[in-house]
């Protein structure tokens, strides 16, 4: 399974209503023919294409696309191999913000686990570490230290754009400010009247509030 998103604003559901299009726009990027026939589909919630197939070697070139071909426009993409379902996530803590994501994950190891895979969670100081399995270990070896190791849980996704979620602001379909990033207002104007709306629960507060309790 490979995942493709947007990097530019574009309602994907808009500009490639049907499979075809898609495989056209797929292919269009690629050099030469995917060696079997791909299951395609739009994932509209989340403003992002879901690509299936059982070549590995099909999904490996699939992941490197870095843009497609969709109603006449050329569309910036990030696109990576989704994770098998047999796997668990752990969190680290204190990374240094200069240390690439391959670094991290030639430094961290565990005698008990298998790693499958490392990068900072965004530009954060933190790190998940993915394990072969369904069992977080306690401590993980990063350089020569011990480190604690968290249980990942993931958070919900809502967009600070337009203030829906189901997605984030990073493949939101809609044009930059469609909506005031504390109430949620459309088209906000400046003089607007403010007081903070939480897109995820509807709460008094911002959305991603520490003690949001739809957080997760």
């Amino acid at each position: 399974k490979v995942i493709i998103r947007p990097k530019t604003t574009v309602d994907l559901q808009s500009v490639a209503p049907r499979s075809y299009d898609l495989e056209l726009g797929i292919q269009a990027a690629l050099n030469t023919p995917l060696q079997e026939k791909p299951t395609l589909r739009v994932v509209s919630q989340q403003n992002i294409i879901m690509v299936c197939t059982h070549c590995e070697e099909d999904a490996f070139r699939l992941a490197k696309l870095n843009c497609l071909h969709l109603d006449g426009k050329s569309i910036t993409v990030t696109a990576y191999v989704a994770l098998p379902e047999d796997v668990c996530r752990g969190v680290i803590h204190n990374i240094k913000p200069e240390v690439s994501d391959d670094s991290i994950f030639q430094d961290v190891s565990s005698p008990s686990h298998t790693i499958l895979g490392a990068r900072r969670l965004g530009k954060t100081t933190s790190a998940v570490i993915v394990f072969a399995g369904q069992k977080v270990p306690f401590t993980v070896n990063y350089g020569w230290s011990e480190r604690r190791c968290y249980i990942y849980r993931k958070t919900r996704a809502a967009c600070i754009n337009c203030g829906t979620p189901g997605h984030r602001a990073d493949v939101c379909p809609k044009p930059k400010g469609a909506a005031c990033q504390t109430c949620g207002t459309p088209s906000p104007n400046e003089t607007h009247e403010c007081t903070p709306v939480c897109a995820l629960c509807k709460g008094p507060h911002k959305t991603y509030a520490r003690d949001c309790k739809e957080k997760f």
